[in-house]
């Protein structure tokens, strides 16, 4: 999904980056600023230096340098993107998502179901919540709640519920809220019986693990029962707001972690994953009863760059983890793997030998392409009929790996172990991929569907990210400078500095920024938030909220800008001068009389750089 500009303004303009802080930090007025301590997990400070503009709506951490507006502060804390930080917002603030894809029908009437949907699931959540609530003190669930280490902190955390043996008590619920059936039933919530047509509440006597998505939505439940009973678990069906596929469980909680420390460990269910949550190790997720898919993997790849798959020891677990690999290699992502012993999950290892020994084996957590080859090798005699065999189960491993160093260093740990010649197993990849690029083509799968076309009236477009590298510190300062007060930007604009900028992505800042002012000549307090969406690094837009010029007196600012242009001209005119010198080396008679003059008056001018005098205060 891609907005335009104006469409982004709107929304950040209706919201607010101190409540969204506020959510996990306390701010404090400090001057023109609100000061707390960092909420980023990664930056664990007793006294407080994250620093927040009330104004011009963008944050800075003198301590860890994170700084950007409000997309940039929901991207880096929770783990969106940013049409995702866009959306998320936008609803917030009730404002409609326009369409941007002409070729695919969505009405308004289809993003009001999707959105009333959510609403449903969140109301069934919230009941089943309150269930678990009356009947905390039933014997049954007491005892589930204990021997797990549910505690009340964890049941709010992950929202958990408790659906009654009542055969219709989330029906009535809804029903008595105006809910229809039909869309209770399109959310698997309810099931019709065969026999009386009568319908019933699919969930009896489990606790319920609400589903959210990174963005706080209840999109669905996970039901287990309080006894050894089958099914064991019961999970939404598939919907319109709902897709295991596409879904990790408690990615919403643990996105900011798994940020923090560029690792993900996946594990395999709701239970596992809260084991692991309770225990202090929180950039986890777990997968929804189905097979890890390229779409949980792109997920992930966001985030970070390493994964450690803790699947169950068991022959199941391992086929999952093989299954696993080659997803997660074909993304670029380091895989790590860790098997616990037979039918003992994280909890179990936790009671039995605390949780730093469960994260020391996190920690020493082998690559898992090693553990599937040892696995390969067991019994392992040297045979030729041996070497095809493994080598054609490795292969199709070997066809995923995209970083180019990593493939290189399998492929000889493979010829190493197989002793099999490099080029061997360089054939035997080519082979491979002839064989299935044949297959592909002889079973096409459907025709994708068409790209998104542009909606004009919305003026739809992919923001082009500006990225600054090693600008000159000049040309920073006074981009600084000029963000602060309207007064010092146009100031700048119309000393004609900007003709000698060095650097073309600063100078393209500028120009942003002129032209954005220039519509919106009212709102320069905008400015710097609005450019916090198209800049990387941010914290080039956030030198303002610091020394040397937080607090800086009008003559000190003034001295700055002189400074400033001066250096900035000084760097124009030694590349010109060094241009000059290399032309006149390649001219000769008359024209090098005339490159002479012209070196001669670039170090005129910049003697008469030198000595202009500073503004009188």
């Amino acid at each position: 999904m891609a907005f335009s500009q104006e469409f982004i303004e709107k929304v950040r303009e209706a919201s607010n980056l101190v409540d969204e802080v506020s959510q996990f930090t306390e701010l404090k007025r400090a001057g023109s600023q609100l000061t707390g301590l960092c909420p980023f997990p990664s930056h664990n400070e007793k006294t407080a230096s994250f620093s927040v503009s009330e104004s011009k709506q963008v944050y800075h951490c003198f301590g860890c340098k994170k700084s950007g507006n409000i997309f940039n502060f929901l991207q880096e804390l929770r783990g969106f993107n940013f049409p995702e930080a866009i959306e998320y917002l936008a609803q917030k603030a009730s404002i409609p998502i326009p369409i941007e894809d002409n070729t695919k029908p969505f009405s308004s009437e289809s993003k009001n179901a999707k959105k009333t949907l959510l609403a449903i699931n969140k109301m069934a959540g919230e009941y089943y919540h309150l269930q678990l609530k009356k009947h905390y003190s039933n014997p049954a669930i007491q005892q589930f709640l204990s021997s797990r280490g549910l505690t009340k902190d964890i049941i709010k955390t992950f929202h958990l519920g408790f659906s009654t043996s009542s055969w219709s008590g989330l029906l009535d619920h809804l029903r008595s809220r105006g809910v229809s059936l039909k869309l209770i039933e399109q959310l698997g919530l309810i099931k019709k019986s065969k026999k009386t047509g009568d319908y019933f509440d699919l969930y009896r006597e489990r606790i319920m693990f609400p589903i959210l998505n990174p963005m706080g939505d209840w999109i669905g439940f996970g039901g287990r029962v309080l006894d050894q009973s089958l099914p064991k678990y019961i999970n939404s069906s598939e919907s319109e707001i709902f897709n295991k596929s596409k879904t990790l469980y408690g990615l919403d909680e643990t996105a900011k972690h798994i940020r923090t420390k560029d690792e993900a460990i996946i594990v395999e269910g709701y239970m596992d994953h809260i084991a692991l949550y309770k225990s202090g190790i929180k950039n986890a997720v777990a997968t929804l009863g189905t097979a890890l898919t390229p779409s949980h993997a792109k997920m992930l790849k966001r985030l970070c760059k390493k994964v450690i798959v803790l699947f169950d020891g068991d022959s199941a677990g391992r086929s999952a983890a093989e299954r696993s690999l080659s997803i997660l290699l074909s993304e670029g992502l380091l895989v790590h793997g860790l098997f616990l012993p037979n039918k003992v999950d994280p909890d179990d290892f936790i009671n039995e030998n605390g949780k730093d020994a469960l994260i020391q084996k996190i920690e020493s957590a082998p690559d898992l392409f090693y553990l599937i080859i040892d696995a390969y090798l067991t019994d392992y005699s040297g045979q030729p009929s041996e070497q095809v065999t493994i080598l054609r189960k490795t292969v199709p491993i070997l066809s995923t790996v995209s970083d180019p160093v990593l493939f290189d260093i399998y492929k000889n740990e493979v010829s190493q172990r197989l002793k099999l010649d490099p080029q061997t197993i360089n054939k035997a990849i080519a082979s491979y991929k002839k064989e299935r690029q044949r297959g592909l083509s002889n079973h096409p799968s459907p025709s994708s569907p068409p790209l998104p076309t542009q909606n004009k009236a919305n003026n739809f477009k992919y923001i082009d990210k500006v990225v600054v590298k090693n600008p000159p510190p000049a040309e920073k300062l006074l981009l600084n400078i000029a963000l602060m007060k309207s007064s010092y930007f146009t100031q700048i604009l119309e000393s004609g500095i900007l003709e000698h900028f060095s650097h073309q992505e600063v100078r393209k800042i500028f120009s942003k920024a002129e032209q954005t002012y220039r519509q919106m000549p009212n709102k320069f307090d905008n400015l710097t938030a609005l450019l916090g969406s198209y800049v990387e690094p941010q914290n080039l837009l956030t030198m303002q909220f610091g020394p040397p010029l937080l607090n800086a007196q009008e003559e000190d600012v003034q001295k700055m800008i002189v400074d400033c242009q001066q250096k900035i001209k000084e760097v124009t005119l030694k590349n010109l001068v060094e241009k000059t010198k290399a032309k006149f080396g390649k001219t000769d008679g008359s024209d090098q009389l005339q490159e002479l003059e012209r070196i001669m008056n670039i170090y005129k001018d910049k003697h008469n750089l030198r000595n202009q005098k500073k503004p009188q205060s």
